[in-house]
Order: structure tokens, then sequence, then C-alpha cells
């Protein structure tokens, strides 16, 4: 609050003014970085219920295993078995359950049977569950979800070039690779930024590119041999990154962090950026056909140019194209041949074609707004995912021929922050608000 006296509405509202001074800049910056942290706090509140009802189903179904094996064993020879004591701790009910539980030496000598047994009927059941010392993993016919564990909240989420593996950018600073088939984390290692905020594959596949926030205000690009996961170069952005962006040639990655967007030569380490004039910040995508031209839209819904999206060519820094909605416009998403472009306004979506005329209008009659938008690469399904207020997220899978809906689905977050298709677009993938990611056949 005092911060925002500080702040004068004209300032907040062109914070990408380059006029802006240091001062005001620093004030901003720290504005940006609190309320990153208040939104953090909030998304592990909401979940807070949820991680509490499964820590108590976990003990029941630990106390009731035990019980069982007790009754199993308790006859057997006592000078044939070694005690094990299991203390399981209730806090809810402020009680101590203390089970003394006797496993005699031939239970031992069984115990790989056991297992295989226990893997071969988990195989053979229709719904799947398990736990990994990272994640619970849980699988059915056409879903598997990967609930990392403990629980941390996901900023971002990738898949590689190959379609094999998906990765997560972590909150604590975490990149986490996982096994698309199987759910299995593959590795996990952390860079500089306390933060991971954006993860990006490159379209060559050598690449993994990840950019964050490092201490206080600060946020590195981090670049990522994407075989052996070893950092292979590191550029200082300067400020947080909140958005990363690979250009389709792989030479230049673009970020913004809240207040200014900059793009980066890969090789010289440089900022080149060539747009001098206002525009809107917060989500960027390059063409996926002509290398310089990049579309941005106003991700934060404020200011002047909120319901602008703009067509820039980065050859001469001017602007090509001006598409504009009735309301702030947060998102955008190319077709992957380039001849459209998906924009949203809350419940409202707009397809554009190459030369920037309004070519479909897709109405939601729901009030939650959208928040994920994407093609498929081969162009023909477009996904949107909006936020809910229930624990009740929806996908919607679209036909792009029609635009008619094709299928819904499902995830038990408070909202969809991403939506991904694999290379073959054999799967769906997506994350909301929390630590699970979803991952569905289609």
């Amino acid at each position: 609050s005092s911060l925002k006296k500080k702040l004068s509405p004209e300032i907040l509202a062109n914070r990408g003014n380059l006029n802006i001074n240091e001062d005001e800049k620093k004030l901003i910056d720290l504005y940006d970085l609190l309320e990153t942290k208040i939104n953090e706090t909030t998304e592990k509140i909401f979940n807070y219920d949820m991680e509490k009802e499964v820590l108590k189903e976990s003990i029941s179904k630990i106390i009731k295993t035990a019980k069982e094996i007790k009754e199993t064993y308790t006859d057997s020879e006592s000078d044939d078995t070694e005690t094990s004591q299991i203390n399981i701790s209730d806090k809810a009910k402020s009680t101590e359950t203390t089970l003394n539980i006797k496993i005699p030496e031939k239970a031992k000598s069984t115990e790989k049977e056991q297992e295989s047994q226990s893997v071969a009927s988990t195989q053979v059941s229709e719904n799947k569950e398990s736990t990994t010392k990272s994640a619970k993993i849980t699988s059915s016919a056409d879903l598997l979800k990967i609930e990392i564990t403990p629980y941390e909240t996901i900023s971002s989420i990738a898949v590689s070039t190959d379609g094999k593996y998906v990765v997560s950018g972590m909150y604590n600073g975490e990149i986490k690779i996982w096994d698309i088939n199987t759910g299995n984390q593959i590795k996990s290692f952390k860079g500089k930024n306390d933060y991971v905020n954006v993860a990006n594959y490159s379209s060559n596949g050598k690449f993994l590119i990840t950019g964050g926030q490092e201490g206080g205000l600060g946020g590195k690009i981090e670049i990522w041999d994407a075989v052996t996961s070893k950092e292979v170069k590191k550029i200082d952005n300067g400020n947080v990154i909140k958005v990363l962006e690979i250009s389709p040639d792989n030479n230049f990655v673009v970020t913004d962090g809240y207040s200014k967007i900059k793009m980066w030569n890969i090789n010289t380490g440089k900022d080149s950026f060539p747009v001098k004039e206002n525009m809107p910040i917060g989500y960027v995508q390059f063409h996926p056909k002509v290398r310089n031209y990049l579309a941005t839209a106003n991700r934060y819904g404020h200011g002047p140019l909120s319901n602008e999206v703009s067509v820039w060519d980065l050859g001469n820094g001017k602007r090509i194209q001006l598409l504009k909605h009735e309301k702030q416009a947060t998102l955008l998403a190319y077709h992957p041949d380039g001849e459209f472009l998906a924009t949203n306004s809350w419940q409202d979506i707009k397809i554009w074609n190459s030369a920037g005329k309004e070519v479909k209008s897709l109405k939601d009659s729901s009030k939650e707004p959208i928040t994920a938008l994407t093609y498929s690469t081969n162009g023909k399904y477009f996904a949107s995912g909006k936020q809910n207020d229930t624990r009740q997220a929806i996908i919607t899978l679209w036909d792009t021929k029609t635009y008619k809906e094709i299928k819904k689905f499902m995830i038990d977050a408070y909202g969809v922050k991403q939506i991904l298709f694999t290379p073959d677009n054999k799967h769906l993938i997506a994350r909301g608000h929390g630590s699970i990611i979803w991952i569905w056949k289609l």
C-alpha cells in the first residue's frame, strides 16, 4: 500500500516507458516482486486443505496396513522374529498410535516375490497409483497425473522436441525432467535462479533454456544441454524474467520481466531489441515461419495499451499490425503455419488471419476468464483453458476447421496456467495452480 502511494497510476500504467527514471523503476520492480510473493503464498494456501486431506488418507492407509501385518504374523514363533516399531502421529486427533509388529524371517525371504506380485497387480488394474520419492503418479487408460511430492509449486512446463519428456520449472529453483509415458522423474538439477519462472526447448532439440529470478530483483537466462543437462551459457538479464521465447532459428531469446522486453543474441550475449516505442508487455511469441515477426500482448492487463495485440517487424523495429479487443488482451497463440493468430480478452477468443482481419470469434457463456491458449503442432486442434474458483478448471479442445468443441478436460485446480501438445500431437499436457502435471492421450 505504501508503495502504491509513491507510484502514481500513470507510472504503473506506463511501466514499459523508457523515460521512467531509475528510482521509479526500482519501486516498480519491488512492487512486482511483492505481488509475485503474494500470489505464491495464495496458491499454497489454496492447496493446504487438499494436502491435509491427502495426508490424513495416507496415515489411515498406513495404520490399516500395519494392523493387517500384525494380525497376519502375530502367532508366529517369537524366536524366529525381529521386532520393528512404527510410530504414527495424527495431529488432527492429538493421539499417538504405537504398533509393535513381529515379522518372521520366512516372510522377509519372500519379500521380492510379494513386491513382484504387487507390481503385476498394479499393472492390470484400471487405475494405477504409485508414489516415488519425487512424485505421486496416478494413471488410467487416457490420463497420467504427476503430483510432485513434497508439495512445490510448478511455475512452467515445456515438452522436449522428441516428445519423450516434459520439464517443470519450480518456484524453489529446481528444474525437473519427467518421462511422458511413465511419469517417472528422469533427473533434477538447479542453476543460479532462486525461482525458475519459465522454461523452453529450442526447436532444434539441442538446448533447454530457462529464466527466472535470482536474489531480489535480478534474473538469469540459463542455457542447458538438452541431453546432458550441463550448463552451456548464462546471460544476466538484469531484471526478473517472467516470459522467455526462443526465435525459430534458435539464435535469439526474447524475455520480459514486467517492465521491459529484451532480445538477447544467444551467441554474443548482447541485448539488441530494436523496438523503441511504447508497446504491450507481458506475453510474446515469434511468428513460426517469419523469423523477424514478433507478436506481443499485455499479459498483466493494465495500462492504456492493455487491449492491444501488436505484431512487430524486428528487422526495422516497426509495428506492422495492431489488433484490438474491447477489453484487455492477455494471451496469444500462433497457428503452426503462421496463417492465423489466436488472442483472448477475458471470456472471448478471436482468430485473426495473416492480414490482421478477424475471421472467427469464440464466445464462452461462463464468467471465468481464459487463462491459456495453444495450437497443436499439426494445426488440427486448438486448446483453451480457464480459471475456476471451485477447483474444477476446464480445458476445451477445438477443431480448427470449424472451431467447434471436440472435447472438454477437467483438472482439480483453480485455473489452467499452461497447455501444451507434444510434437507428435498424441498427448495434451497441462498444469494449473499447484504441483500437478496432467498428461492426456489423444
